[in-house]
């Protein structure tokens, strides 16, 4: 009895194990289509030339050689020291000194400007030469490398900027850096096209136009989706996190966070008092509503993603919600950011039919011709991923 008993627990463990084994195994390394990562690709990239682009003017002024906090500034945060009221250098000894440097100390203390002359003309042509891998990243050129040289470039400039770090800097080098992981270039890039092209050119057969060999599938790769997961399950945690987090605040509870936002000039674009003259109770609505939209959302996020249900509706929802911060707090490019990361819940046959939709409005019958045979539906052309 007592062995038929033993035995029997034993199998049931034994079962479960295989099966969460198997579970595990499917959920991180089955093989999928890389034109989701490949789409992530180009929404970071494309996100990190423009947060670059648009501070190029005051560039200088914040990784510069007299910049806002300059090198000596930095230097002292970096080795936990400071000048105390005699002007004499000191360790941050005590507790509320430590609690302050930990505080304003970014992450990651690791910047390629760190170790520059300050010479501002080579700050410039290292500054450039990373914002031309952000574009090569962006276009899919020499994939692998630029990624590296993408995420390097945009580490070291907001560590050594300091000031101007940021939720959407975090999240954009939580991308680039899970990217690095897998070939984001295997499809919808430059370098599948000098692929396709190069194939062609052996074969004398150059008909096809550059669509055709841009937009070339390749094999399912097992990077693809792990990296896929692990964007995943970071955006379920920021998310989660950011939800529980405003729990902590009466505002949150009281329904009036979001009028307060609205009410506040250094987060606001715009004037929103004209709400308050629309009807006694129309603002309270509006922001209990928009409160408890976001409280939904978030917390609910981790959980109901992942079901085919509610997922296009989480999706909807994630749209509203960072289309309502850029507009009321300009914040467009954490908008986009987010999104591009929740843009990895999208499955590679959903984007295809997309990609295909709005890029690719001419049909051909006879399939597409691609890699020198003829691709029909649901053919994928043997390309190593």
């Amino acid at each position: 009895m007592w062995h038929a008993l033993v035995q029997a627990v034993g199998d049931y463990f034994r079962t479960l194990f295989q099966t969460l084994k198997r579970g595990w195994d499917t959920f991180w390394f089955t093989p999928t289509d890389p034109t989701t990562v490949a789409v992530i690709r180009i929404l970071t990239g494309a996100t990190l030339v423009y947060t670059h682009l648009v501070a190029l003017g005051v560039v200088l002024d914040l990784i510069g050689s007299h910049a806002w906090v300059d090198m000596r500034a930095i230097d002292s945060i970096r080795s936990g020291e400071f000048l105390d009221a005699t002007g004499f250098r000191q360790r941050a000894m005590d507790q509320n000194n430590r609690t302050l440097l930990r505080e304003t100390r970014p992450p990651v203390h690791y910047s390629v400007y760190y170790y520059l002359p300050q010479q501002d003309w080579l700050i410039l042509t290292v500054h450039s030469f990373f914002l031309l891998t952000m574009v090569t990243f962006t276009l899919g050129l020499f994939t692998r490398i630029s990624n590296v040289l993408a995420w390097l470039g945009h580490l070291s400039y907001i560590t050594r900027g300091y000031t101007i770090w940021f939720g959407m800097d975090t999240v954009l080098l939580m991308l680039s850096f899970y990217l690095m992981f897998t070939n984001s270039g295997a499809t919808l890039s430059l370098d599948r096209l000098r692929q396709e092209w190069a194939r062609r050119r052996n074969q004398n057969d150059l008909k096809p136009s550059w669509p055709d060999f841009f937009f070339a599938s390749a094999l399912p790769s097992w990077s693809a989706n792990f990296v896929t997961r692990l964007i995943q399950v970071h955006m379920c945690i920021i998310y989660g996190c950011a939800g529980l987090a405003k729990l902590q605040g009466g505002s949150w509870w009281s329904g009036t966070a979001v009028w307060i936002t609205m009410m506040t000039d250094e987060f606001t674009l715009m004037d929103f008092q004209w709400l308050a003259h629309l009807g006694r109770y129309t603002w309270i609505w509006v922001s209990a509503i928009a409160t408890a939209f976001t409280l939904f959302f978030e917390i609910s996020f981790p959980f109901l993603i992942w079901t085919r249900f509610w997922r296009p509706i989480l999706l909807a929802m994630a749209v509203l919600l960072h289309a309502g911060i850029g507009l009321v707090m300009g914040l467009g490019a954490f908008g986009a950011a987010m999104l591009t990361g929740c843009v990895s819940f999208i499955s590679p046959e959903g984007m295809r039919w997309f990609l295909d939709l709005t890029l690719r409005r001419k049909e051909k019958p006879d399939g597409d011709r691609v890699g020198g045979h003829t691709r029909h539906e649901g053919e994928r052309v043997p390309v190593p991923a």
